[in-house]
């Protein structure tokens, strides 16, 4: 049964995009629909974090999860794999009781040992490929336009 989801965050949670003003100050897109769905996860008992390779808007990024009440992990300096694998010892779980969402190659490690892969539809081939691969779910949304929300509410549906 999943009990977690470990979320990357651009190009799932966000469109992928950076955005900078005239100043270099950047900016990134969330959507209001996947805070919903993020919402319908907590409520339901499930455990959400992300987990980042984003180098340069890790301070947008945790701001936005820290708004949603979710944890923020930075894989700079560590592949996302080792973070995923430490907070899910700290956590007392399993891969068994993962669900990651992830969109390019510093995911595939994750998703190739979470329960269940899902990926939106203009991810890079390799990753919808394992996605496929393992009977995992391609989102009909893109990241950043409600995919996690969608995602959320099909682990939800199928009771995981």
């Amino acid at each position: 049964m999943i009990s977690i989801i470990f979320l990357d965050c651009d190009g799932i949670l966000t469109t992928g995009t950076y955005l900078y003003d005239d100043s270099g100050k950047q900016y990134k897109e969330f959507s209001s629909v996947d805070s919903n769905g993020i919402n319908e996860a907590l409520e339901g008992g499930l455990t959400v974090e992300v987990i980042s390779s984003d180098p340069t808007g890790g301070d947008i990024n945790e701001a936005r999860c820290n708004d949603m009440g979710i944890p923020y992990h930075r894989a700079v300096e560590q592949s996302k794999d080792v973070v995923a694998s430490r907070r899910l010892e700290e956590l007392g779980e399993k891969w068994g009781s993962v669900a990651m969402m992830g969109d390019d190659v510093t995911d595939l490690e994750v998703l190739k040992q979470a329960q269940v892969p899902v990926t939106v539809p203009n991810a890079v081939e390799e990753v919808k490929q394992i996605v496929r691969e393992r009977d995992g779910y391609v989102t009909n949304r893109q990241g950043g336009r409600g995919a996690v929300a969608e995602a959320i509410r099909y682990i939800l549906s199928e009771q995981y």
